[in-house]
């Protein structure tokens, strides 16, 4: 039984509680490398290391999550979990949580109409519906599902995410845009951006403060 020392813990173990891959060099050619830290102190590090940056540690996750072979196994996890039932269990039991994810994905209450105008709204020059933060065009606007290009539409943002869920507080967003503002201020969040537009600022502050009066229908 061949057996490691740890570089943290010190104690002597086997090969198969440390970390491997397949290294290579001039000398040995092709072979079996081991890592110094054993398993078990390496998960303790990076326990300890994302408490301590969390942050970091979730900006991590997002772009690893991003990558089309983990979209492609959540897609299928979540699709395995609805038809077993076990995405139900789980609204039932948690009805607080549900409470809180659907008042964050609230809908806006505006008509088809009404969206197309807004739409228009912040066309570009060509008249090309666009998101109004970044300017990417609806045309070029997917969601990758199974490795596919599926188009979709532009995000109805709420520009407030305590506001209101009509017209006045809704403008056209990518997918994109629309995750990174989350629930920030709308004005602090724009600024940071590489992309940010002193025009479509400009635009976007003409529509909420009275634009979009001129195509709210008259219940009178």
């Amino acid at each position: 039984m061949l057996l490691k020392q740890c570089s943290t813990c010190g104690l002597e173990k086997e090969l198969s509680e440390f970390y491997s891959r397949i290294a290579y060099s001039k000398k040995r050619g092709e072979y079996l490398y081991y890592y110094p830290e054993c398993k078990k102190c390496t998960s303790k590090r990076a326990d300890t290391w994302q408490k301590n940056n969390p942050e970091r540690h979730k900006k991590s996750r997002m772009r690893y999550d991003n990558k089309e072979h983990r979209k492609k196994l959540h897609y299928q996890y979540n699709k395995k979990r609805i038809n077993n039932g076990k995405h139900r269990e789980y609204m039932r039991k948690n009805p607080d949580k549900v409470k809180m994810y659907w008042n964050k994905h609230r809908k806006h209450n505006i008509s088809d109409l009404q969206w197309i105008e807004c739409k228009n709204y912040f066309a570009n020059e060509k008249k090309e519906w666009c998101c109004a933060y970044c300017g990417l065009l609806h045309k070029a606007h997917f969601k990758r599902r199974l490795d596919k290009n599926i188009p979709q539409d532009l995000h109805k943002e709420h520009v407030d995410d305590r506001g209101a869920n009509d017209l006045s507080n809704c403008i056209p967003a990518c997918q994109s845009c629309n995750s990174s503002k989350k629930q920030s201020n709308m004005l602090d969040w724009y600024k940071k951006r590489p992309y940010f537009s002193v025009d479509r600022l400009r635009k976007i502050e003409g529509w909420l403060a009275k634009d979009y009066k001129k195509y709210i229908e008259d219940k009178d």
